[in-house]
């Protein structure tokens, strides 16, 4: 059973009690997953533990951890929701920096909380099906969503199972920072030779299935995608040489996603450090107000 909770909102009940449904029939995991509960970036399920464990015993931790969808605020009717969704082996506390500087009388924070070992076409199924209950419940008809690193796989899969089945609320803005839109060669290696394989390595690896079809499925109408990436990377012997120190420049700025993009910022951070940039924060909050400044503003410029 899910439990929506809300207290204090407008028009909004306590608790919503989603009952069992053909949407939970289909994804048994949501069964375990904490939905609309209002807590705070401090919640001490949020730790380098619990998301280690989802890396590496993802479904035994769903149980256990708290992993879910978690509101910053109790709902309000007047906000649109943004989502944030973190990458691999991480927790919503990455985007502390972010979300302190986001425009709270415009938008409320929520954060997904997920166990980032799981296969990643799941993981979008998932976050959709925890969309569209919440959608149904609350009937907010907007939300926009930023995304780091592997989260952006995680939304991208997400937004195509939206258009695949006509989410009835609009994704206006869809900003990913740093996504390996091409994988990465480490989770290959992994695959090859790790006695212990994580399911989304498979995902992951270049050239797997998943990677070939994320592109597939257009964008929702409507939605501005925006491809933020950082090139402050060093010497790796897994990373192509231009990258940000956990990407390479090339599964950054894989032609798919530049082709989607509406337009394409780049900054001269490493791939932790784009997430407490105060230009990239400042760059955010531009695009969710629907502004679009130079790609080359005060950076070296993006790719034209």
């Amino acid at each position: 059973m899910i439990r929506i909770e809300a207290p204090g909102a407008v028009r909004v009940p306590l608790k919503i009690e989603v009952k069992p449904s053909a949407s939970t029939d289909a994804a048994p995991e949501l069964n375990y997953y904490q939905v609309g509960q209002v807590t705070t970036l401090d919640d001490p399920r949020f730790t380098a533990a619990n998301a280690q464990a989802g890396l590496w015993m993802p479904i035994e931790v769903i149980r256990d951890a708290g992993m879910g969808l978690y509101f910053l605020e109790p709902y309000s009717p007047d906000k649109t929701p943004l989502l944030f969704v973190h990458g691999s082996g991480a927790n919503p506390t990455a985007f502390r920096f972010l979300i302190e500087r986001i425009d709270r009388s415009r938008y409320q924070p929520w954060v997904y909380f997920y166990p980032t070992g799981m296969r990643l076409e799941r993981q979008g199924q998932l976050l959709y099906r925890i969309l569209a209950i919440l959608q149904d419940q609350l009937e907010f008809r907007r939300i926009s969503v930023v995304s780091h690193s592997m989260g952006g796989l995680v939304v991208r899969g997400a937004l195509s199972e939206a258009v695949r089945n006509a989410f009835p609320a609009e994704v206006p803005v869809f900003v990913s920072l740093s996504a390996p839109w091409q994988g990465h060669a480490g989770a290959a290696e992994g695959v090859e030779r790790s006695p212990a394989v994580i399911p989304a390595w498979r995902d992951m690896a270049p050239a797997s299935r998943f990677l070939q079809d994320v592109w597939a499925t257009p964008l929702p109408d409507g939605t501005a995608y925006y491809l933020l990436f950082g090139y402050s990377g060093g010497f790796s012997l897994m990373i192509d040489r231009n990258n940000d120190g956990g990407v390479s420049l090339a599964s950054q700025l894989d032609p798919r996603a530049q082709a989607a993009a509406r337009r394409i910022y780049g900054f001269g951070e490493d791939h932790g450090g784009i997430l407490v940039s105060p230009a990239v924060a400042a760059t955010v909050n531009a695009l969710l107000r629907g502004e679009a400044p130079a790609p080359w503003s005060g950076r070296q410029p993006a790719v034209k």
